[in-house]
């Protein structure tokens, strides 16, 4: 194949033209060319380009500069002229048409040096799209569904359109979506075979008599679908994975851009495709604690269902480990609710204590709809029944409301003590706003965890008077 990328440019001073022609590698032409480009005292550029099958192309911006790349790279071009010229056309002889390209763009010429300064660097995973759809009978051995994934990719990375004929279990047929507008032939067929269930490759046009259209930062095809497909195996490694992770990474790997709505669609697919889906595990849930009360002996686990809705309502588990090595643990329990943030929210309670290294150790944990007192109260309940009843427990909490009401029904005679990190958070909030300063709201703070750190009880009286006679009426 050959084609050919003309550079026009205009001159402040009167410089004769200069002509680099060279042929070779695409890259090392480019290279080339920046070599001398900083002895041109340029004003403005033109660039107009002519690949196989197109009228020739003008181009005056960075973003299409490099879709010009791409799209001669995706006709495996080998050669390239490249001239440089004084307000002069020059032409090339271009061999048989099958695209045609009017399109016309606008801007300056920091593209070249731009592009050149990369030329090194690694090319796009992307750039192998366009070869993952090749002839008739290319077989797809995972059937229709990775025949569909190629299609999707091969047209992203050739830059056009295209809409389904038919798309089934058994067959799927695509055409160009500019098959009658500008009766474009550009076609495939694809059909599963009933002997291995591979999907083959049984009739391909790949040819296109339409404006073709340039790869773009942004496609239609590029679903949630594919890019899931994209992501599973990185996901394995990194489960911390986010959407904005993956925003960046096809921005830099891949040169698209996606929405951070369209990554966590794609992050939540990728999730199903290695863990399962969410709504299937709630019917494990039968099967999970009977294996862990037959192999796990001791274990604590309570499952509840609505009995109208038959839907899961709330669960409660404790391992025999954890039982057993908190009765080797000090007598307190830390208990808390934090936000579950998967696809059916909820809430999940805990009770922590902390081990002889002063590490925290697991109890027990619920998960229930919301943090109320019904649910606390049963998440005490069940913690007590695993618990030795003639130790004497500690409980610590952020003084929710709920569980405030619950506690004193189910450990009647248990110790209840406030977690100092949310009281100082609760007295920060109540010095917020007022006309109070950062300054003297942090001395408050401060004086109150004097008050708490205080040794003896006449100290602590002390400390509380010094916080009362500064923290006036609000206190």
């Amino acid at each position: 194949m050959e084609g050919g990328l003309i550079l026009l440019c205009k001159y402040i001073s009167d410089t004769l033209p200069i002509k680099v022609s060279a042929g070779g590698d695409l890259n090392s032409v480019l290279r080339k060319l920046c070599d001398n480009w900083n002895s041109l005292e340029v004003d403005t550029i033109l660039l107009r380009y002519c690949v196989p099958g197109h009228d020739r192309c003008f181009l005056r911006n960075e973003e299409e500069f490099r879709n010009m790349i791409s799209l001669i790279s995706a006709f495996e071009l080998k050669f390239v002229d490249i001239s440089v010229s004084h307000s002069k056309i020059v032409s090339l002889d271009c061999k048989t048409v099958s695209h045609d390209c009017d399109t016309v763009f606008g801007n300056e010429g920091s593209a070249i040096t731009t592009y050149c300064s990369s030329t090194n660097s690694r090319a796009l995973l992307s750039s192998s799209w366009s070869s993952v759809i090749t002839h008739v009978g290319q077989r797809f051995e995972r059937g229709v569904a990775e025949f569909r994934d190629a299609l999707c990719k091969f047209s992203i990375e050739r830059g056009f359109k295209f809409d389904y004929m038919r798309n089934n279990k058994g067959m799927v047929e695509a055409q160009c979506s500019n098959r009658y507008s500008d009766d474009c032939r550009w076609y495939i067929c694809a059909r599963v075979s009933k002997v291995s269930s591979f999907c083959y490759i049984r009739k391909l046009v790949n040819e296109h008599s339409c404006p073709i259209v340039l790869r773009k930062e942004k496609s239609e095809r590029l679903s949630c679908k594919v890019i899931s497909g994209l992501i599973v195996d990185i996901l394995r490694k990194k489960l911390t994975l986010c959407s904005n992770d993956i925003v960046s990474l096809f921005l830099t790997n891949y040169g698209y851009t996606i929405s951070y709505e369209k990554a966590w669609k794609a992050l939540e697919r990728a999730k199903g495709l290695i863990f399962g889906d969410a709504s299937e595990s709630f019917k494990q849930l039968h099967w999970y604690i009977e294996a862990a009360r037959s192999f796990n002996h001791g274990s604590h686990i309570d499952l509840e269902v609505d009995q109208v809705s038959k839907r899961f309502q709330r669960l409660f588990v404790s391992y025999h480990a954890c039982i057993h090595g908190f009765n080797h643990c000090r007598p307190v329990l830390f208990i808390d609710g934090t936000f579950l943030k998967g696809r059916f929210k909820g809430i999940l309670l805990s009770a922590t204590a902390k081990n002889g290294n002063q590490g925290l150790y697991p109890l027990a944990y619920a998960v229930v709809d919301s943090e109320n007192y019904d649910n606390w109260l049963w998440f005490l309940e069940q913690l007590r029944s695993i618990v030795q009843s003639n130790r004497e427990l500690t409980f610590v909490s952020d003084r929710n409301v709920g569980l405030m009401e619950a506690l004193p029904k189910a450990f009647p005679t248990s110790n209840h003590f406030f977690c100092l990190q949310y009281l100082k958070g609760n007295l920060r909030d109540k010095f917020s706003g007022g006309g109070f300063s950062n300054s003297y709201r942090e001395r408050m703070v401060w004086l109150f965890r004097k008050c708490a750190h205080a040794p003896t009880i006449a100290l602590f009286n002390q400390k509380l008077e010094v916080l009362k006679r500064e923290g006036g009426a609000i206190v």
